[in-house]
């Protein structure tokens, strides 16, 4: 793995959550070191996306810099570690505006098997029915599986109808494919019996078992019970952001 890596301060060229987008990066500006960096990049799923890394202070002045240099061009998207607080001049010149606080984990230790019925979904013909799903189980998510990364979804039915789901996307180089799940939604009739955290554990050990050196997944800070479950699971917290999208973003990008 190389390309955008290289143009990388060395301390961040081993880091997961870089190391699984940057491979698709391209014109590339970075400004910083090894204490912090803020990178600007279009790749794609997010066109002239921000990106910082490091201590929130040095991001913020980082930021102040880039924002100069870039003033009136629009931005797709931003995310910065939290308590970075970048001031209202600064999302002015770059087009942006607060949209939420996620985390974002990962693991390479597969979980137990889950006791409950998860089923490997096919990507086309079982379509419909993710979509149906998601409709009711969560409506906010930018995840389909007629996306052009998906690699994998999985579903609990009950009789005939899916009332849970998860997907994966395929991350990384060539040298290091990692697997990002997204789309987790459970019917509101189904949940309390566990099938979230099922799905999730399916899908992590597909992964693993694929080949990925590790599998990860996004979620909103405030979301105490999820946490819960990912760390059962074994997934670690490895970076914490604030993100900014264009004015009216309804959701993240997928």
């Amino acid at each position: 793995m190389s390309g955008a890596l290289d143009l990388l301060p060395v301390r961040w060229r081993s880091d997961r959550f870089v190391r699984t987008d940057a491979p698709a990066w391209r014109d590339v500006v970075v400004r910083g070191d090894d204490d912090a960096v803020v990178v600007v990049v279009d790749s794609p799923r997010i066109e002239r996306a921000v990106v910082g890394l490091g201590e929130p202070g040095r991001v913020r002045a980082l930021l102040h810099q880039v924002a100069a240099e870039r003033a009136g061009r629009a931005h797709g998207w931003m995310s910065l570690p939290r308590g970075s607080a970048p001031d209202e001049a600064v999302l002015s010149r770059l087009g942006l505006t607060p949209f939420s606080s996620w985390d974002w984990f990962a693991t390479d230790v597969a979980p137990p098997e889950p006791t409950a019925p998860v089923v490997r979904l096919d990507l086309v013909d079982d379509a419909p029915g993710i979509r149906a799903c998601l409709a009711e189980a969560n409506p906010s998510t930018s995840a389909d599986p007629g996306g052009p990364h998906e690699v994998a979804w999985f579903g609990v039915r009950a009789g005939a109808e899916l009332v849970g789901v998860i997907g994966a996307g395929r991350r990384g180089g060539a040298d290091a494919t990692s697997w990002h799940l997204h789309g987790l939604g459970v019917h509101p009739d189904a949940r309390r019996r566990g099938l979230g955290a099922a799905l999730t554990a399916a899908a992590t050990r597909a992964g693993l078992e694929a080949g990925a050196p590790w599998v990860s997944l996004g979620m909103y800070a405030s979301n105490e019970p999820a946490r819960r479950v990912y760390e059962r699971l074994g997934y670690a917290c490895e970076a914490r952001f604030d993100s900014f999208g264009p004015p009216g973003s309804g959701h993240p990008p997928a």
